[in-house]
């Protein structure tokens, strides 16, 4: 997996976060899925990074592959 799209996968994840974040200030239904949702999609795309990172020949490349 290239890191553009763990990076993408993370600014993601901030969104949805956010959203729920702004849901559950005005008190929705749905707002704790969301930040359930948007916790493991965070979590998920550092998973991928580290994974990346450590598995790179060159980790000094990380960002520019």
């Amino acid at each position: 997996m290239k890191v553009k799209y763990i990076i993408v996968l993370f600014v993601v994840s901030l969104l949805v976060l956010g959203i729920g974040a702004l849901a559950k200030l005005q008190h929705w239904p749905w707002a704790g899925q969301a930040l359930i949702g948007g916790m493991l999609l965070q979590s998920t795309s550092y998973i991928l990074a580290i994974i990346k990172a450590l598995t790179m020949k060159k980790y000094k490349d990380f960002l520019n592959s």
